[in-house]
């Protein structure tokens, strides 16, 4: 199991999960690990996890995760500025 370490909320979106027929309230969180901690799993067997430079990302699956990234880059990019790059 991955530790992770909240560093602070990037932000808080309530949307309408039309699978489950229910409103969800979903928290965004900047988490940190150590380095030698490993990625955890992804809960599908078709996907991998993997890192990317902040500067770089892959589309985001929901919109508002492109929002929360957006909206926080300059103070996320602060908070890691002094943390060891993962291989």
């Amino acid at each position: 199991m991955t530790e992770a370490s909240v560093l602070f909320e990037l932000g808080i979106f309530r949307r309408f999960v039309e699978k489950a027929q229910e409103w969800k309230t979903i928290h965004y969180f900047l988490t940190s690990t150590s380095p030698d901690q490993p990625l955890g799993k992804y809960e599908s067997e078709h996907m991998e996890t993997q890192w990317f430079p902040i500067l770089q990302l892959p589309k985001m699956y929901l919109p508002e995760q492109e929002k929360v990234i957006v909206e926080n880059r300059n103070k996320i990019i602060a908070s890691i500025k002094e943390a060891p790059i993962r291989k």
